[in-house]
Parts: C-alpha cells; sequence; structure tokens
C-alpha cells in the first residue's frame, strides 16, 4: 500500500499536467475584436496648397448600431489633386480613441477599398502599403475632373488571418467587412 500511493500521487500529478497544459492550448483564441468606430473622417488637402477640409460620417451610438447617422457631402474643386487621409475614431472614449491607430498597428490584417461611382468625376489612386507593400489605404491620392455629383463607398476590410495580397478583390472570403460608408459627392 506504501508503494502504490506514492505511484498514485505520481501519475495524478502527470495527468493534471498535462490536461492543464491541453486546456489552456485549446482555450487560447486570438483576441482581435473589431474596434467600436463612431466617427469616419477624410481629410483632403490639395496638392500644393495648405487647403484642408476635413469632411466626416458620425454614427452617435457606434458604426452598425442602426441609428441614422449625421453625414457630410464631399465637396471638391474641379480639374484638383488632393492628398486623402482616412479617421476612425471612437468617440464612446475620453479621451477620443483613434481607431485607425488600430488599423495602423495591425496594418497586414486590414486593408481600404475606395469606390468612386461611375461619373462621380473622382479617382483614387496611390494608396498606402503594409508592412509588405500591399495596399492599406490610410493614405491616398484624390484626382478630380470636370463637374460631377456621384458618390465614394469606402470599405474596410479585415483579414483576420492574414494573407492579404494585392489582387484581393473587395470580397474576398479571406476577409470580413469592418465598415462600409457611402459618402455624396459633388465636384464643381
Amino acid at each position: 500500500m506504501k508503494t502504490i500511493l506514492p505511484v498514485l500521487t505520481c501519475v495524478a500529478v502527470i495527468l493534471l499536467t498535462f490536461t492543464s497544459c491541453f486546456k489552456d492550448h485549446d482555450m487560447m483564441v486570438e483576441e482581435n475584436d473589431n474596434e467600436v468606430i463612431t466617427t469616419i473622417e477624410v481629410h483632403l488637402t490639395e496638392q500644393g496648397t495648405t487647403n484642408k477640409q476635413t469632411f466626416s460620417i458620425d454614427y452617435p451610438d457606434g458604426y452598425g448600431s442602426g441609428v441614422m447617422p449625421i453625414q457630410d457631402t464631399i465637396r471638391l474643386d474641379a480639374n484638383k489633386v488632393y492628398n486623402a487621409e482616412i479617421f476612425l475614431l471612437d468617440k464612446t472614449q475620453t479621451p477620443i480613441d483613434t481607431s485607425s491607430n488600430e488599423v495602423k498597428e495591425e496594418n497586414t490584417d486590414h486593408r481600404f477599398y475606395f469606390e468612386p461611382s461611375a461619373g462621380s468625376g473622382i479617382t483614387v489612386s496611390n494608396l498606402d502599403g503594409d508592412d509588405n507593400n500591399v495596399s492599406l489605404g490610410l493614405h491616398s491620392t484624390w484626382t478630380t475632373t470636370s463637374s460631377a455629383t456621384g458618390a465614394i463607398t469606402i470599405t474596410l476590410r479585415h483579414y483576420a488571418n492574414g494573407g492579404k495580397i494585392e489582387t484581393n478583390p473587395i470580397n474576398s472570403t479571406k476577409s470580413s467587412t469592418d465598415l462600409e460608408v457611402d459618402f455624396n459627392t459633388q465636384v464643381n
């Protein structure tokens, strides 16, 4: 009996150790929740000038809450080139949290897509790249043509498992939509 008790104790300790290791391993889940976004700002600076404009869509209860947003129309001058920068804000935090910083930190897992409507008079190019030189889109170049009215859809896609490549379409099965907004546009 004296020999069996130490052996059983050793077996129990070994089993508990292996079981707890497996449980910890199985419970490991990537914590990468979508950020709360209440405001989307597009900062546009006309190249060669200090003329800067900011346009926003504000969801007081957060994007996707079902509450109608407060929304600007993007109004730009014809035949101009603009440097664009996207800011994502969480105004439920004090101080206000800049969610676009998280997109920047996790840049290989995110990508902005810009879809100007046909005839909007706007083209978007020169998206900044992530750590792998794949388009990210926090910074881009917007070029206007002659007077036009239209819209631009801005979509932020999240590649939870990485693997983003330049040729991924906006509806890639490797990603999900974090954000999709439509701005009305006017080029005068």
